[in-house]
Order: C-alpha cells, then structure tokens, then sequence
C-alpha cells in the first residue's frame, strides 16, 4: 500500500492559516460526507459480530459464529461500464467492501502525450493545501501531487470551461461532478482549491482500500481517471512515471 512518508519542515505561518481556513470549509463538506455515508450504512447492524482478534481478518465484521467473512463483496464477471461504475462509486464513498479487478496492462504508454505543458502544473502552487489533505486523509502526498501534476499540465485546457462553468470536471484534481454529483458538496463547493483537493484524495483513498495491496500506482490512478477500467490504462501509467520522477522536485 502507498503510505505517506514524514518530512522534515520548518513552521510556515500560511499552512497554519490554510490549515484554520481547511477546518471551517470542512465543516460543511463533512456533513454532506455524512449523509452520504449514513445512507449508505441502512442496512448496518451494530451488534453483528466481529471475528476475534489475532485471527489474520481479526476484527471485520463476520456473519456467524464460524467466522465466515461478510466484508468482501466479489466483483460480477459480467456487467456493464455504467453498472461498474455505479457499484465502484459506492464502494469507493465507503471506503472499502469489495476488490476492484484491474489487469496489468505492458503496453501502456508512459509518456506526456502531445499536448502536455509542464508550466501549467498547479503542485508548487497548491502544495501547502496538499500537505493539510495527505496528513488528514493518510494519503501519500507525493501520489496526490502525481494526480494534480497530470491533470493540470495535459488538462489545462479544461480551465477556461471551469471559468465559464461549462466542463463537468473541476480542476486541480479534475473532479468529475456528472460522476460524483453531490458527494463533495457541487461544483460551487470544488472550485475551492482545498475543498478539490481534499475530494479527489477521498477518492483516491476510498480507491486504494478496494484494491489489493499489491495494487500501485498506475492502478489506482486507471481508476482515478476511469472508475470502470478493468485494465490499466495510458492515464495510469504516466502517473506511474510522474510519480517515479517527481518533477515538482525539479
């Protein structure tokens, strides 16, 4: 799994003012976050039993006496994008109940496609908002600067339909409001830098505990950019690529 690895850094008085300025947008986010979840949670019953712990699935929720797993829900081996799509964007809000199914994929391209500008990465701009986002969400800040950076330098074109409300996705993470509706609180609420960035680690979080951990980069970030994929996409690789090199370090 990708882990956050800790830094050593000096005091910067703007994260501690992004950071009060985090807590308050937060507050509606995490309601509506809520309401999603408690909808999502009908069917939960707090008295189920759990496996004992020091058992290796120690502590999940079980069915009966005999410990039979009840948290894994298979994939269908057949089914349509839209149907995929739909059961993944639930289990993704969740955070966790099946494993998502993405084969490795050798020939998928790495490389910056044509269009691509590298000046028009948003990483060292938002980069004290991504830090408030990985520390709170656990998410490895380096994969959420290798979203950002991919989505800013080949979708900057994609900002003019942002300014004019036009696009159905929202930069810097480029989160796909015909996808994710209400979930993240709309359009008004994503053009907010903090609030866009914290939604599409959600996502990315939510992503990583329905994959199995020998699940990477690339592969979460094919789901990222395709929630149906079923294998991994030229998206997902050049993540992988702009992870391994990190240019913001540049």
């Amino acid at each position: 799994m990708i882990s956050s690895q800790p830094r050593a850094a000096s005091f910067d008085p703007a994260v501690g003012v992004l950071a009060v300025h985090w807590r308050l947008a937060a507050l509606d986010f995490d309601a509506k976050m809520l309401r999603f979840r408690l909808a999502l949670k009908a069917n939960f019953d707090p008295n189920q039993p759990r496996v004992p712990a020091g058992r290796p699935d120690g502590g999940q929720w079980t069915r009966v006496e005999g410990y039979v797993r009840d948290t894994i829900v298979e994939e269908p081996e057949q089914e349509s994008s839209d149907a995929r799509e739909r059961r993944r964007r639930m289990f993704v809000l969740r955070g966790r109940g099946t494993r998502f199914r993405i084969a490795p994929n050798p020939n998928a391209d790495p490389s910056a496609p044509v269009h691509a500008v590298d000046a028009f990465s948003d990483v060292s701009k938002h980069n004290a908002e991504i830090e408030i986002v990985a520390a709170e969400t656990l998410v490895d800040a380096d994969l959420i600067r290798a979203i950002m950076y991919v989505e800013t330098t080949q979708g900057y074109y994609g900002r003019v339909a942002d300014s004019l409300r036009i696009s159905n996705s929202v930069l810097p993470m480029n989160i796909n409001v015909s996808v994710w509706g209400e979930a993240f609180g709309g359009r008004t609420k994503l053009n907010v830098p903090l609030n866009n960035i914290r939604a599409g680690a959600v996502i990315l979080r939510g992503i990583i505990g329905n994959l199995f951990d020998t699940a990477g980069v690339a592969e979460i970030a094919t789901l990222y950019n395709y929630l149906p994929a079923t294998i991994v996409s030229d998206y997902g690789a050049r993540v992988q690529a702009v992870y391994n090199s990190r240019p913001w370090e540049k």
